[in-house]
């Protein structure tokens, strides 16, 4: 309890790596590799009257609550919300939960004696969060968390990889004598240090290339499309906070946070129509769906962003090589 009690908002890191996060839809929870998002942090609110209760509001101001309805239909575990007090069948019991420290990590006990647990596995299972009985054998981790203390508000600053990919581009882009380059406003290092730092661009391009490659596998690229998406959710915070509401990273006009995401936009393309997927839905990602919009229909994007068509025959003739034999 006392790994709550010290501090006014705290991560929880799952067996799997991942922090429990508040979906945006501000219903769900789930899993999700990057702690860096605003969704990752819970603050913790006591129960009048019941010191060994704590209450977890997410980012959204809503809590996180033990509902009694299945996650799927004749499993134990039951689904793991977020809700108010009195809102539906979200009784405020529903809300509490009893830390109950395991060595250095806990378990979140709800109102009916079952414990939050962080599930794995294939759809629907992977990255899910519900809550179950107590389970002996090889899942008995899976109610075990991380705890970590949150501050509360420190002020972002930009890693030193931040920084020095931000000089190189700027001095790559900068000389340019284009339209985008000549009207783009610069996102200052502190900003771009708001995109989590665990799904950079460099890390996230090979994921979506790693569907095609993993043709057949279907283990592989059942996992790297799990990471394309978590990296789209991750961009779909960073679009909130960095453009704060205007049309495009860099504000009014395109920057060059803009251009270093929107080359990626015709491989996005190829891969949702080669693979049959949707990647920027709007559903899921309105704000980074609208800007890939914005950002393919600028009167300087136009001429220069490829088509999709002749991109995916050049992917073609890439995946060939690269499923080629070597040569003897």
């Amino acid at each position: 309890m006392d790994l709550f009690t010290k501090t006014g908002a705290v991560k929880l890191r799952s067996h799997l790596d991942k922090y429990l996060v508040a979906d945006d839809d501000r219903k769900t929870a789930r899993q999700i590799r990057n702690g860096a998002a605003a969704r990752a942090r819970w603050s913790v609110e006591p129960v009048e009257g019941r010191a060994d209760l704590v209450r977890l509001r997410s980012c959204h101001g809503r809590y996180l609550a033990a509902s009694d309805e299945p996650f799927l239909l004749g499993m134990t575990g039951k689904k793991v919300l977020q809700a108010l007090p009195g809102e539906g069948p979200s009784s405020s019991w529903t809300l509490e939960w009893e830390p109950i420290r395991d060595g250095f990590q806990v378990k979140l006990r709800s109102w009916c004696g079952k414990y939050l647990r962080a599930n794995g596995g294939p759809p629907p299972w992977r990255n899910s969060v519900t809550h179950n009985d107590p389970l002996a054998g090889g899942t008995q981790n899976w109610v075990l968390w991380d705890v970590e203390a949150v501050a509360g508000s420190a002020d972002w600053e930009a890693p030193d990889e931040y920084s020095s990919a931000y000089s190189s581009f700027s001095s790559s882009v900068g000389g340019r004598d284009d339209d985008v380059a000549a009207r783009s406003e610069v996102v200052s290092p502190t900003a771009v240090a708001v995109a989590p730092s665990k799904m950079e661009i460099k890390q996230w391009f090979p994921s979506m290339s790693g569907i095609a490659r993993a043709q057949g596998e279907e283990a592989k690229k059942a996992a790297a499309i799990d990471q394309v998406v978590e990296g789209l959710s991750l961009l779909e915070d960073a679009v909130g906070k960095i453009s704060k509401g205007k049309p495009f990273f860099g504000g009014d006009t395109i920057g060059f946070l803009d251009i270093a995401l929107g080359c990626f936009l015709g491989w996005v393309r190829v891969t949702e129509r080669t693979q049959g997927l949707k990647l920027l839905d709007q559903a899921k990602i309105p704000g980074l769906a609208k800007w890939a919009e914005r950002f393919c229909a600028d009167s300087a994007v136009k001429g220069v962003m490829p088509e999709t068509e002749k991109l995916a025959e050049f992917a073609k003739l890439i995946m060939a090589k690269f499923r080629a034999p070597p040569p003897q």
